[in-house]
């Protein structure tokens, strides 16, 4: 047999692939790849959000069990002899100080800081003192979370806590980190966990809201506006 005949019969028994069976693969491939890629971020979101209720009921635990034993009210209503932190303390404006002011109860401060939080300047704080990691240092930079300033035991559906992505109706009129949320105003914008965000309720409940349905949670919350304090974002 010569060497002629012998390229034929190799080249008829070599088995290969042509170019569109060879694009066909490509292209499975990358299907695959966008595949998998999209349920790993489907499933980092829905972790994430996991992780951000479970911060915000132990906020909120915090909050609810300081109110049951300060006469059904929160530190920044209540005068120091009365055990809060009205009249004292300079600081007492600051989102951060709120959350250190109960700090026995919420343990650690790395709860404060939303898994998603997507800010250049957010550091999540391990320690309450004036360390390089400590809230007192970092402060609003380790808070992902604004504070319904008229949440109270008593009433139920009032607003303890929001994901900090709200674009709200401006300053109440009092410090620049106070604001105002008006059922007809108040929404998302994209960021953290989409045009979604996290709410927690005086009664400890904690849900998922859209825009529509925050605004009709501020309308049920029994006040023509809601106030909230917001950090140095």
């Amino acid at each position: 047999m010569d060497v002629l005949t012998m390229k034929r019969v190799f080249a008829k028994t070599t088995p290969a692939f042509t170019r569109i069976e060879l694009l066909l693969c490509i292209c499975i491939v990358l299907l695959l790849t966008l595949t998998l890629g999209r349920s790993i971020v489907t499933s980092r979101s829905r972790a994430d959000r996991v992780q951000c209720f479970n911060n915000m009921r132990q906020i909120g635990n915090a909050y609810i069990q300081f109110g049951l034993e300060h006469y059904d009210q929160m530190p920044w209503r209540l005068d120091s002899a009365q055990g809060g932190n009205h009249d004292i303390n300079p600081q007492r404006h600051s989102l951060w100080y709120q959350y250190w002011f109960v700090r026995d109860a919420l343990k650690t401060p790395t709860i404060l800081m939303d898994p998603a939080e997507t800010r250049a300047n957010a550091r999540v704080a391990t320690a309450w003192d004036l360390s390089e990691t400590g809230l007192q240092r970092v402060k609003d930079g380790a808070v992902a979370y604004m504070l319904g300033l008229d949440a109270l035991p008593t009433n139920p559906r009032s607003i303890l806590l929001t994901d900090r992505n709200v674009i709200d109706s401006g300053s109440t009129g009092f410090p620049l980190s106070e604001v105002r949320l008006l059922a007809t105003q108040a929404q998302w914008f994209d960021d953290i966990h989409g045009l979604v965000g996290n709410v927690a309720f005086a009664d400890g409940s904690i849900e998922a809201l859209n825009t529509e349905q925050f605004r009709a949670a501020l309308a049920q919350s029994g006040r023509q506006q809601v106030h909230a304090m917001k950090g140095a974002w």
